[in-house]
């Protein structure tokens, strides 16, 4: 299984199948080719089958956190609306219809936990202004 986590919280992290995992880590990458250190950031969570986007790993190194949920989403976006990055992404190669839909259906619980931890961080935000 591959996890994907914002938080010590069963909630706030995202699993699948290994073969989705490994699909979308090698879409995330095709988006970024150039870029070593997100490749290489990229390669490590595969391997240990787990990409940390948790607070703490935002204190410890912003940026490199910042640019993988950013290619994250890029990736999400594209894989479900065909717009944009899509041309690039890999994913449905020699998946049956049957594969294809679990896939989807996956992305689209990453897409909405995506969307939840957007507002978690919002309204972090706006609280810590005030």
């Amino acid at each position: 299984m591959i996890l994907i986590s914002f938080a010590d919280q069963p909630e706030r992290i995202w699993g699948a199948a290994n073969w989705i995992g490994r699909r979308l880590f090698r879409d995330m990458v095709a988006l970024v080719p150039n870029d070593t250190h997100l490749i290489e950031a990229l390669e490590t969570a595969e391997a240990h089958q787990c990409l940390f986007l948790e607070e703490t790993d935002r204190i410890s190194n912003p940026q490199l956190v910042e640019q993988l949920e950013t290619v994250l989403r890029r990736t999400v976006r594209a894989t479900l609306t065909k717009t944009g990055d899509s041309a690039l992404l890999r994913w449905e190669e020699g998946l049956s219809p049957e594969d294809r839909e679990v896939y989807l259906r996956a992305i689209r619980e990453l897409a909405a936990l995506l969307e939840v931890e957007e507002k978690r961080r919002s309204q972090s935000r706006t609280n810590s202004r005030n």
